[in-house]
């Protein structure tokens, strides 16, 4: 056992001051072989002892204070001389004393206090959190950044063990884990995520890095560790299975309202168009009463159609299965176009359109399908939107350095400022008074929403309840294709 030490053990005959054994250590630290030791007295390489030194008295005083704690001088066999730190203690075997020294060169013990001061400098720094511990798991040496991960001092952490920091208890898996691989002296390593407990009670999701600490004779002294504090880790590996889940979902959503959307259409289709040939009259005039039902059927057939519409059209954005063809379009076509479309039911609803546009707009690049849809979206929304004596639509375009803002401006209803976030999400309707009454499933302007970012422009609203609403966007004059505009 003392040859694997790595200090200098020397057993001296008590009686007499000869050497009786000397480890390797020994044998290197003085130049003297094994051999050569085990035929000389102390006093061969211990320098500069008193003249009054005696050797019986030495030993006495060993014997009464339990052991000495020294300093001294040692001769090497080349005759130079260094400074050494002695422990010294009687053992008895059988019955016969013996006295055990243990001697560590002082430049040896000086550098490694440089070493370990020089080690805890570049730990103290360090932005993980470094831990010491002896060989009972207690702290004998924490970094601030250590601390900060727990939320105590250092003083507080100093001489506490493990347990004080991790909710894991000695028998849980958790606990047990740990304590047998950093006590396993053929693994000696420990990697892996621990749960740690903060001052303040709360849990913070931890990844440690372990290792052993033996010394020359085989035996567990402690164990060093790498803390870091891996919440915003988490938090990222949270929100990707979060985003995997809503994206599994919306595709669940999509096929489900494609599916629902096709099997309603058909018999939808087949009842409007049974409901006309019977508008027609072919078979017979219909009485007033008739009319009324017959009227009533067709409107909330087209009706139902428009929204299966709309959700098949949602469903094919949200999938990403919505192609764009870019184009070059001018706006101001476009517009007029779809400003013919509404006009006599503008008419017929007492509402006034008006134009404002800008001469000099270029052409964009768009898809002129989504464009005009992005319009008819807006301009109903207008339109059924309105005041019971109808008013005015306003469509005005304008240049905006590298972007065309177009502006749909009603004097309807109005909404209230803390509604307007809402506006655009999908199945919202804004709840009030004035607007109970429409019709609507709230996904037509989460549609033109969801246009806009794909043209890589930008959609936003400007109200006032009972005043009217502008809304306004922004496409850029050269496709994006898909990059949002900000």
């Amino acid at each position: 056992m003392i040859d694997k030490s790595n200090n200098a053990i020397t057993i001296v005959s008590s009686e007499t001051g000869f050497i009786l054994d000397a480890n390797e250590k020994a044998s290197n630290s003085l130049g003297y072989s094994r051999d050569e030791l085990l035929n000389m007295h102390i006093y061969d390489f211990d320098v500069n002892l008193p003249d009054n030194f005696s050797w019986k008295d030495h030993v006495k005083k060993i014997h009464k204070e339990g052991g000495l704690h020294f300093e001294g001088n040692h001769r090497r066999k080349d005759g130079s001389i260094f400074r050494v730190e002695i422990s010294a203690k009687l053992h008895e075997y059988g019955n016969k004393s013996r006295l055990i020294t243990i001697a560590r060169d002082i430049n040896e013990i000086n550098q490694s206090k440089t070493e370990m001061e020089r080690l805890i400098k570049a730990f103290s720094s360090s932005s993980e959190g470094i831990a010491l511990t002896d060989e009972k798991g207690r702290f004998i040496y924490v970094n601030e950044a250590h601390s900060k991960i727990y939320g105590y001092t250092q003083k507080e952490l100093i001489g506490n063990t493990w347990r004080k920091i991790t909710p894991a208890k000695k028998n849980s898996p958790t606990g047990k884990g740990v304590t047998n691989t950093i006590h396993n002296k053929d693994i000696g390593l420990f990697y892996g995520e621990v749960p740690g407990l903060r001052k303040d009670g709360k849990i913070v999701p931890t990844e440690v890095t372990g290792k052993d600490i033996w010394d020359e004779n085989g035996i567990y002294r402690g164990h060093i560790c790498i803390i870091r504090d891996i919440t915003g880790k988490r938090a990222i590996e949270e929100l990707h299975l979060e985003n995997e889940r809503l994206i599994s979902s919306n595709k669940t959503k999509s096929k489900l309202l494609t599916i629902m959307s096709h099997e309603l259409r058909t018999p939808l289709t087949s009842i409007i168009g049974y409901s006309r040939i019977l508008e027609g009259e072919i078979e017979g005039q219909l009485n007033d009463k008739q009319k009324f039902f017959l009227d009533n059927i067709i409107k909330s057939s087209k009706h139902l159609v428009d929204l299966i519409n709309n959700f098949l059209q949602l469903a094919e954005i949200e999938a990403g299965k919505r192609e764009m063809v870019f184009e070059d379009i001018s706006v101001a076509d476009a517009i007029n176009e779809v400003l013919e479309l509404i006009k006599e039911n503008a008419s017929e609803r007492g509402i006034i359109l008006r134009r404002e546009f800008d001469l000099k707009m270029p052409p964009i690049q768009a898809d002129r399908v989504a464009l005009k849809q992005i319009l008819l979206n807006l301009l109903s929304n207008a339109m059924k939107f309105r005041k019971k004596e109808g008013g005015n639509i306003t469509v005005s375009t304008r240049r905006i350095n590298e972007m065309v803002k177009i502006s749909i401006a009603d004097t309807g209803i109005g909404l209230k400022e803390e509604d307007i976030p809402r506006l655009f999400q999908k199945f919202e309707q804004i709840d009030s008074d004035l607007s109970r009454k429409y019709d609507g499933t709230g996904i037509g302007l989460a549609i033109t929403k969801e246009l806009i970012d794909i043209l890589g422009g930008q959609i936003w609203v400007s109200s006032e309840l009972g005043v009217g609403s502008t809304f306004n966007f922004l496409l850029p004059i050269k496709a994006n294709k898909g990059k949002k505009f900000k």
